[in-house]
């Protein structure tokens, strides 16, 4: 009894180790995105103050 309930334990363990894993990597995909946003934001605002025309 006491070994199923360690193997029951490891397989809880590991789903949840593999949910915080997917968590983080969509965390930082978003946070890859936001970062390519911002730049292409400043970007644009730089050029449209040095070509008032590109703005």
């Amino acid at each position: 009894m006491r070994q199923s309930l360690d193997e029951g334990a490891q397989v809880v363990g590991l789903v949840k180790a593999s949910t915080f894993l997917v968590l983080e990597l969509r965390i930082e995909a978003v946070r890859t995105a936001l970062a390519l946003e911002a730049d292409q934001i400043i970007k644009l605002t730089l050029a449209g103050l040095l070509h008032p025309s590109a703005g």
